[in-house]
């Protein structure tokens, strides 16, 4: 019986990073080029917000998406202390840092510690409302950035921020080439 518990342990952490991938490659892997009606580029980039505290609290496929999300936008991740395990022994030789996954005991109990760090940069939660009205209460309290309470359902880039790059050759009618002449 604990052989199939870990078996099945296993084949979920293998599918939160073949979500992962899939997800990676859907929204993450390239610049975003966007519309300058004036001649102007821009340019959109979705970056890693940095360490992002998966909870759970809805089913397991939820779950594994939050990690599967949290990882495809290249974030370090806090899930239990199992999946944790899963993922590194599936990471590290692939050469990804040991830091990459962390774990906590998991259990019912939010751990207040976790959200007050100012390391994490974003929670994902999916329980019920009070749960959620305390998690969020907690980050409220803390100083600094501003930290989302995220969901599985959330958009992708949710799990990101956003970089924009706008190269403005208006001023010289659209023509690159004329910021650049001597005087």
């Amino acid at each position: 019986m604990f052989k199939q518990a870990l078996d099945t342990i296993a084949q979920r952490a293998a599918g939160a990073l073949s979500s992962a991938l899939n997800i990676y490659y859907d929204e993450f892997s390239g610049p975003v080029l966007l519309p300058g009606p004036t001649g102007e580029s821009n340019t959109l980039r979705l970056r890693p917000r940095g360490v992002v505290l998966c909870l759970g609290g809805g089913d397991m496929d939820s779950y594994d998406r939050q990690i599967a999300l949290a990882l495809a936008a290249g974030n370090a991740i806090i899930c239990t202390d199992r999946m944790a395990q899963l993922l590194r022994i599936a990471l590290e030789p692939a050469g990804a840092p040991g830091a990459l996954a962390t774990g906590f005991g998991g259990g019912a109990e939010v751990p207040t510690s976790l959200l007050a760090d100012r390391l994490v940069r974003a929670v994902v939660f999916d329980g019920d409302a009070r749960a959620r009205r305390e998690i969020l209460n907690c980050l409220a309290n803390r100083a600094g950035a501003i930290t989302p309470l995220l969901t599985s359902k959330d958009a992708p880039w949710r799990y990101a921020v956003e970089r924009t790059l706008t190269i403005n050759t208006t001023a010289a009618g659209g023509d690159v080439r004329l910021l650049s002449l001597g005087e």
